[in-house]
């Protein structure tokens, strides 16, 4: 009798149990102390929707958006573009006019002194700064290095033109200059000049980046034509 008991107790057990293993938690009852409810975790079993990420394509889909709408963005704002470099004057009236002398008070020479006045627009998204500039003056094949005075490390903000005024101070001499002589006289009121002047900028991409700007320019070289 105490067999046939002992028997259809493990029989129940094992219907109950199924082929499951029992919780080590609750030890098959169901309850937990209270004292160690608040340091258990629930256990979910692997299949459960809820432990399934949702949406993962979208997160994935929107980050890579993202990424390369900010990629298009700085590419848009750091690449290369034009600067440009503008003389509008095609006569230059000196502001000073020099004779020189020599030791018999003889005129020699004379020095003119003018501005030459460059619009410079930066169409960049980023400050360019202009380090360097050389100016050379060609009449009828004759070239000369004028003296220039200039600010220097001058800075152009983004997206933004100015007026960029360059000092020159040009002497002439009769000996080696005949129409030196023809401008002292009085005879010639102006010189046909090509003007070469060439810019060197740093910008984000190029620490060297050499510009030339061109331009036939009538320079006044008689005293009657002095700028005031």
């Amino acid at each position: 009798m105490v067999e046939s008991n002992l028997n259809l107790e493990s029989n129940e057990t094992t219907s109950l149990l199924g082929g499951e293993k029992e919780c080590p938690t609750c030890k098959g009852c169901g309850k937990i102390y209270q004292e160690e409810q608040n340091k258990l975790v629930a256990l979910i079993p692997v299949s459960d929707n809820r432990l399934k990420p949702k949406r993962i394509w979208l997160w994935i889909l929107s980050t890579f958006s993202l990424c390369l709408f900010v990629v298009f963005l700085l590419m848009f704002w750091l690449s290369p573009r034009s600067i440009e470099i503008i003389n509008d004057a095609s006569d230059v009236h000196p502001y000073n006019f020099t004779f020189i002398k020599d030791n018999n008070v003889t005129i020699i020479g004379m020095i003119l002194h003018f501005d030459e006045t460059f619009h410079i627009k930066n169409n960049n998204y980023f400050s360019i700064e202009m380090k360097n500039i050389s100016l050379q003056l060609n009449r009828n094949s004759h070239y000369t290095m004028p003296k220039i005075c200039y600010p220097k490390d001058f800075l152009i903000p983004a997206r933004t033109s100015v007026d960029f005024t360059v000092k020159v101070k040009y002497i002439m001499y009769s000996v080696n200059d005949p129409y030196a002589g023809l401008c002292i006289t009085g005879i010639l009121n102006n010189l046909f000049s090509f003007i070469s002047t060439s810019f060197s900028f740093s910008t984000l991409w190029n620490r060297n980046l050499l510009l030339e700007s061109n331009k036939i320019q009538y320079i006044y070289c008689s005293n009657k034509t002095l700028n005031h």
